[in-house]
């Protein structure tokens, strides 16, 4: 059933994009917004870009549509013996939560709904937080492991704001015209009760994200409405679900469009950095607090005050006294990060997978919006369309490059330096390059490139001084021993091959592998008691003055 309703609502919002090629995100937009994302085949970069503008949850089904399917199906059955529509609402309830394929926050919001059902049939009143509390019991009795779900802990916090807080809300908006008020405050109580949470595991804060919520709440309402038509056609007749999926395609795409338009806003993904657990719960015990005394409620503004701080001093006082260094362990190119204080320093390359999947979250989590400087040792173009989607997101302020040569894929439509260049001195960067044998001071980095082919770089920050090699599969290092035979803290290199005489020359006091290394390396290592971290096998590793080195991202 659910195939055939995406099927029908794909032919309807079938369009073309620039390209000519089938554009799959309208239908699969719609198609989500009533059966969820898990059981719809959403593209990723719809997925992210509702994400990054805070309508993620536009993408989820939840307590909306039960609550509009019950809607529906009591005034369609308000004529029937109450038993009868029971049975009816409840057996449509059910096989709707079947179709979304029973996702934790329409499980929560199917259960609510059931209890409003027997409420109504027997003639007696609902106490939302009760029903509430009763369907989080009962799908953590059926499966625990949801607890740790994070669209259940959203589903459910979100709920919670919408029952505590959104009243209050409307009250204090009764200046504004009746249809609009609920508008505000709906998105705003479920922004103000989810942010907590989002910070801790994401770390990053969408600004326009309640604007856009109230703005697109007409829109969301109309097209979920629509698809849920579409769905109850398609399962008689596929060519009349498709026809109603057609009616919703200009709504589609302007929901789209304002969702792009609000993630090219300067600043439209705030990276607040990553929040502990206890300020988790300090936050959600003042919100608790202000909730259940009364005399608290004139009094938010203080509350706000004492949760800002909450968030703000500790990731202010953690920036300043920052000093780290960490290998990411990331799939194609090596990538290591330098934090000093607020200064943030790349050396390496990027592959489109590691910026989206690897550098770029690690840097959100961190609370980084602006990198200082970025070292792009052997930039090619294979490496371009990876700094380009960095960039895009967080802007560099120096970028130093050194050219480097890969086989271009027959028919690429990969960016060339030149746009990568243009996309930095647009968003304000300076493009700089990586001169060799000359000594460069990057604020409190002094950094040094050794040699093109291999490739070796020496950089140091506080007292350790490291040195990077790469490229060892096709190029010898015995021509640079003798630059190469002087103090080193931390040999990082790719795990290509190194003999006894290069590691005796260089004679390093820790050493990191992003791959692992030959036996001959790694026998010498452990033949002279020098530590040996090999990030493929440990997870991404990290430096700093006081754990020294460790495992921050274990390899699952």
């Amino acid at each position: 059933m659910r195939q055939r309703i995406v099927r029908s609502q794909a032919a309807g919002l079938s369009v073309k994009d620039q390209n000519g090629q089938p554009d799959p995100r309208p239908g699969a937009l719609v198609s989500a917004m009533l059966l969820g994302k898990g059981g719809v085949d959403v593209p990723f970069e719809l997925r992210d870009s509702f994400a990054n503008a805070g309508l993620a949850h536009a993408l989820a089904a939840s307590g909306f549509q039960v609550s509009l399917l019950i809607g529906i199906m009591l005034s369609l059955t308000r004529s029937l013996p109450s038993q009868v529509s029971f049975f009816l609402s409840t057996a449509l309830l059910l096989g709707y939560i079947g179709l979304t394929g029973l996702e934790p926050s329409v499980a929560r919001a199917g259960v609510m709904g059931l209890a409003v059902l027997v409420a109504i049939t027997l003639g007696r009143k609902v106490n939302p937080l009760h029903s509430l509390l009763l369907a989080a019991t009962l799908l953590l009795l059926v499966n625990p492991i949801w607890i740790w779900d994070l669209g259940f802990q959203l589903s459910v916090l979100a709920t919670l704001g919408l029952l505590v807080t959104a009243p209050v809300l409307t009250k204090w908006l009764d200046w504004l015209p009746s249809a609009i008020a609920p508008l505000v405050a709906v998105p705003l109580a479920a922004f103000v009760w989810t942010i907590p949470l989002q910070l801790h595991v994401f770390g990053v804060v969408s600004p326009y994200s309640l604007v856009l919520n109230i703005l697109t709440a007409p829109l969301i309402t109309g097209i979920s409405l629509g698809s849920g038509l579409s769905a109850l056609a398609a399962l008689v007749l596929p060519v009349g679900g498709s026809a109603i999926a057609q009616l919703l395609l200009w709504p589609t795409q302007l929901l789209m469009a304002l969702v792009e338009f609000a993630n090219q806003l300067p600043g439209s993904a705030y990276a607040a950095g990553t929040i502990a657990p206890s300020q988790v719960m300090a936050l959600y015990a003042i919100y608790l607090l202000v909730w259940g005394v009364a005399g608290l409620h004139r009094r938010w503004w203080l509350a706000a005050i004492v949760c800002l701080g909450l968030v703000a001093i500790p990731t202010g006082a953690a920036v300043m006294s920052r000093l780290a260094v960490t290998v990411l362990d990331t799939s194609d190119e090596p990538m290591l990060i330098v934090q000093h204080r607020s200064r943030v320093g790349l050396i390496g390359n990027l592959s489109p997978e590691d910026a989206q999947f690897t550098v770029l979250p690690f840097l959100r989590q961190q609370g980084v919006n602006r990198v200082t400087w970025a070292i792009a040792p052997d930039l090619t173009t294979c490496h371009t369309e990876g700094w380009m989607q960095l960039v895009q997101h967080i802007p560099v302020q120096s970028f130093y490059f050194a050219p480097g040569a890969c086989p271009a894929p027959k028919n690429s439509t990969l960016p060339d330096k030149q746009h990568l260049i243009q996309q930095i001195q647009v968003r304000g960067g300076q493009i700089h390059p990586l001169p060799l044998n000359q000594a460069m001071q990057l604020g409190d980095v002094a950094v040094r490139k050794v040699s093109q082919e291999p490739l070796a770089l020496r950089f140091q920050i506080d007292d350790q001084i490291w040195l990077l090699i790469r490229g060892l599969r096709t190029a010898s290092l015995e021509p640079l021993l003798p630059q190469l035979a002087t103090l080193t803290t931390v040999l990082w290199w790719d795990g290509g091959k190194l003999d006894a005489q290069a590691l005796s020359t260089i004679r390093p006091q820790q050493a990191i592998a992003t791959r692992p290394p030959n036996d001959t390396a790694e026998a010498w290592f452990s033949a002279q008691a020098i530590p040996l971290h090999v990030v493929a096998q440990q997870g991404a590793i990290q430096w700093t003055p006081k754990t020294g080195f460790r495992a921050i991202a274990p390899v699952d």
